[in-house]
């Protein structure tokens, strides 16, 4: 899916999420809706694999679940981590630029 959809597509999409939603008795929260709209495009391959795994093995499809892939794959935190893990990694690195100069 390249995120442009016609109308009647992005219908039909829409109510495979809702229905998907349905099926695992999941409340219709706009974050629950992105996890399974995700899931019904196949926008995030990630986040699909990890849906289909959890159906697969049979394990809970919950609330719960539902809001563990939203965090992992929706949320501005998952980046905020990234950024702080560079940050940290290039303070080290440049730490050690500090400690070789001043060695020098």
């Amino acid at each position: 899916m390249n995120g442009r959809l016609h109308t009647s597509e992005g219908i039909t999409l829409a109510q495979k999420a809702l229905e998907l939603m349905s099926t695992h008795d999941i409340a219709p929260t706009p974050q629950h809706y992105s996890v399974w709209i995700a899931y019904a495009s196949d926008s995030i391959p990630e986040l699909c694999e990890a849906l289909q795994k959890q159906i697969d093995r049979g394990g809970p499809i919950d609330e719960e679940f539902c809001d563990e892939l939203y965090a992992r794959f929706f949320t501005f935190r998952r980046i905020q981590d990234a950024v702080l893990d560079t940050g940290g990694a290039m303070s080290r690195e440049l730490g050690a630029v500090v400690k070789t100069l001043e060695a020098a």
